[in-house]
C-alpha cells in the first residue's frame, strides 16, 4: 500500500496556524479557505505568485488536494512566467493583486485572485478531515526552478514525501529544541505546541522560503506569518505586531538572508528575536558575530540547493563545520561528492559545490563551483573578495562576478553601492586586496538589482555593466 502523509500534521481545529493582518487564524479556518479554493481549480498545474504568505499557503494546499502541481517561478516577471506558461495548454495563475506587466496578455492563463476568497468562514461539519488530508507520498506537488544566478533556471519536480521529510527535519533541528526550552507557557492550554512565529523576508516561491516559512507550519512546528517584510522598518513592524498577538506568547524567528542582516545592522532597529535562520548566500563570521552581539540571539545558516532543498545547518559563529540533517550523509565517489538521503530510500544527488568531508555527516564548504578566482598564479575567491569589499568603510553593498568566465585569467568586475568617489575607493581597496584581484570595471550604483532572496542574476549583472 502506498504510504500517505497528512497535509496538516497534528491537526487540531483551534490550534493557531497563521497570523495575518493582526488576526490569528486557526487550522480549521485555514482548512476552510483551502477547501473553498479547491472548488475553483480544474487544471493540473498552477502558478502561485501570491506574495501574501497565507494566501500562498492556501493556494498551495488547494492545489495539492486537487492533485495539481504548483509551479514556482524563479522570478516574478514576464519572462519567467511566460517561459513556464508556454509548457502548458491551460494553467491557473493564483495571485493577490500584483500581476507583473505583460502577464495578463498570456492567453493560456486563468487568473484567480485569492483576495476574493470569503475567508475564515465556518468549517463544513460533515467532512472527514483525516481522510481528506492524507496525501500520497509519491504525488508530485511542486516544480521549483533554480534562481538563474549562474545561468538559465532549471526545473526540479518534488513529491509530497520529499517536502514532508525536509520540513520534519528542519523542525527537529531548529524549532523543536526551542519549543522544549520554552517552559513559561507549558501550562497555557490556549497556546498550541508550536510557539515560534516565522517572520520571513524571503518569498514562499523560493525553496528555502517555502520550507522554513510554509512547510514548517504545515508539519506542526512554526506559526506562519503572512507578511513578507523587506526593509528594516517593515521587519520591525512585523515583530511589533507579533508582540501584540496572543499576549506575546509567540516568539519571533527571523528567516532571512545575509543582505537583510546587513541592512538591519546598519539601521540599528530594535528587534526581540529568538533566533535567526539565514540562507541563499554565504554569511561571513564577522556579520554573524556582530548580529548575535547586537540582538542577543543565535544565527543559524542553512546549506542546500534547489535539487535537494535544505541539507545541512550550522551556527556560523561556532565554527566552519556544517552538519547534515538527520538521515542525510555524504560520501566521496571518485571525483564527486554524493549526498544520500536514507529517509528517502537512499535518494542520491551529486553535490556541485566544493566540499571537504570530515565525517559522514560533517563537512567544510570550500566554495561554489564558480567561486574560485585564479589570476597570475595567485588564488582568491569571489566570496572572499566580496567580504573584503564589504569591510571597507563607506561600502554599503557589493557584488563581484566574472563577466567572461570562459576566458582564463580574466579579471573580476564589481557592482558597488557606496558614497565614496572611485579614486578613494580604489585607494582603500589597494590596502586590502592584491592588485591582480582588484575588480575592473567597477560600477557604482544607487542600489544593486537584487531579487527578493537577495540574489543577483547573471543577466542583471551584465546589464548593469553594459549600461555604463
Amino acid at each position: 500500500m502506498q504510504a500517505r502523509y497528512p497535509l496538516l500534521a497534528n491537526y487540531h481545529a483551534s490550534s493557531v496556524f497563521a497570523l495575518r493582518d493582526g488576526l490569528v487564524i486557526s487550522q480549521q479556518q485555514y482548512l476552510a479557505d483551502v477547501l473553498r479554493l479547491r472548488l475553483s481549480l480544474s487544471v493540473d498545474a498552477v502558478i502561485n505568485a501570491c506574495s501574501d504568505r497565507y494566501l500562498f499557503s492556501v493556494g498551495f494546499a488547494a492545489a495539492v488536494l486537487s492533485k495539481a502541481v504548483s509551479l514556482l517561478p524563479p522570478a516574478k516577471n514576464y519572462a519567467a512566467i511566460a517561459g513556464i506558461a508556454s509548457e502548458h495548454q491551460r494553467i491557473h495563475f493564483l495571485h493577490d493583486g500584483n500581476i507583473p506587466d505583460g502577464v495578463e496578455g498570456l492567453a493560456n492563463l486563468d487568473f484567480i485572485d485569492l483576495r476574493e476568497l470569503n475567508t475564515y468562514e465556518e468549517f463544513p461539519a460533515d467532512l472527514d478531515v483525516d481522510t481528506l488530508l492524507d496525501i500520497s507520498a509519491d504525488q508530485q506537488v511542486i516544480t521549483a526552478y533554480t534562481s538563474g544566478s549562474t545561468g538559465l533556471p532549471k526545473p526540479n519536480a518534488k513529491n509530497w514525501l520529499t517536502l514532508v521529510n525536509t520540513a520534519q527535519l528542519l523542525n527537529q533541528r531548529l524549532l523543536m529544541p526551542w519549543c522544549q526550552q520554552d517552559q513559561q507557557h507549558a501550562n497555557d492550554q490556549s497556546l498550541p505546541e508550536k510557539s515560534q512565529a516565522m517572520i520571513a523576508t524571503v518569498p514562499p516561491q523560493h525553496m528555502y522560503g517555502m520550507e522554513m516559512s510554509v512547510l514548517t507550519a504545515l508539519q506542526g512546528a512554526g506559526v506562519l506569518v503572512a507578511e513578507q517584510p523587506f526593509y528594516p522598518a517593515d521587519i520591525a513592524v512585523c515583530f511589533d505586531k507579533l508582540m501584540a498577538n496572543l499576549d506575546s506568547k509567540l516568539t519571533g524567528v527571523l528567516v532571512t538572508t545575509p543582505v537583510h542582516l546587513r541592512s538591519i545592522m546598519r539601521s540599528g532597529i530594535d528587534l526581540d528575536i529568538q533566533f535567526v535562520v539565514c540562507a541563499t548566500a554565504p554569511l561571513s563570521i564577522a556579520l554573524a558575530s556582530e548580529f548575535e552581539a547586537a540582538y542577543h540571539c543565535p544565527v543559524f545558516e542553512i546549506y542546500g540547493f534547489t535539487e535537494v532543498g535544505s541539507a545541512a545547518t550550522r551556527q556560523t559563529t561556532q565554527g566552519n563545520l556544517w552538519q547534515t540533517l538527520e538521515g542525510m550523509r555524504l560520501q566521496q565517489v571518485g571525483g564527486n561528492v554524493q549526498l544520500i538521503n536514507d529517509r528517502l530510500k537512499g535518494d542520491v544527488h551529486i553535490v556541485a559545490d566544493r566540499l571537504r568531508i570530515q565525517s559522514d555527516n560533517h563537512f567544510d564548504l570550500l566554495g561554489r563551483p564558480d567561486d574560485a578566482l585564479n589570476r597570475g598564479g595567485k588564488r582568491h575567491s569571489i566570496t572572499g573578495l566580496t567580504e573584503q569589499l564589504l569591510s571597507i568603510d563607506g561600502v554599503q553593498d557589493a557584488y563581484v562576478f566574472l563577466p567572461k568566465p570562459d576566458i582564463e585569467d580574466s579579471r573580476p568586475a564589481a557592482l558597488i553601492v557606496s558614497d565614496l568617489a572611485k579614486p578613494l575607493l580604489y585607494q582603500r581597496m589597494q590596502l586590502l586586496i592584491e592588485s591582480v584581484f582588484i575588480p575592473r570595471p567597477m560600477i557604482i550604483l544607487a542600489s544593486l538589482p537584487r531579487n527578493e532572496t537577495g540574489k543577483i542574476s547573471r543577466a542583471a549583472a551584465l546589464k548593469c555593466l553594459q549600461s555604463k
